[in-house]
Formats: C-alpha cells, structure tokens, sequence
C-alpha cells in the first residue's frame, strides 16, 4: 500500500485497548484514500508487559486521530492488513475488449 491508494476496511474487529486511543475510526464499506504510510505498533500484540510488535500503519483521508503525547510522535494510524486496495479497472482496457467483440 502507498500513499493515494484506494482501500476499503475488511477487518474492524478492534482490540478493546484501542478504544482510548482513537477518537475516528473507519467504517466497512466506504472507500478510503490512504493519506500516509509508516511502521507503527501493533495494538494487537501489546501485552501487560509493554511487548510490541510492529506492522505496518496507514492514515486515512477524512479519518484523523490525535498524536500520542509524546515529542515526535506520529499520528496513531490503522494495520494495512485490516484493509484491502482497491483495484481500479482501466477504461481503456474495457474500450478496448468492446472494440474487438
């Protein structure tokens, strides 16, 4: 996944210790538009022990979430696995299987 990408949320079983942390989350079905790409921490794999675990993160355009508050923070973003890209058919592909029927 990069930047501009058009996903749609496949999987939004959240782990309760998330809920604090976000104030926006997406929904199934709409279209989203990637805004960022990063490695963040998988929410998943904390433990009481503070173990982490990283994955890879996305930002969404018209889902923003507040910075954790420490210095240099990253905005707390979604694992890219819970999505899925959409693939956009070409238009010229389509014109030109009609053209040969």
């Amino acid at each position: 996944m990069t930047h501009g990408d058009k996903v749609v949320l496949v999987d939004d079983n959240w782990p309760p210790n998330m809920e604090a942390s976000y104030d926006h989350w997406p929904k199934k079905g709409p279209a989203y538009v990637v805004r960022d790409v990063f490695v963040g921490t998988n929410m998943d794999a904390l433990t009481m022990d503070m173990r982490r675990e990283d994955c890879l993160a996305i930002t969404l355009i018209g889902v923003v979430n507040p910075k954790p508050p420490y210095v240099g923070a990253h905005e707390r973003g979604f694992a890219a696995r819970r999505f899925r890209k959409i693939e956009e058919k070409s238009v010229v592909k389509s014109e030109a299987v009609s053209a040969s029927i």
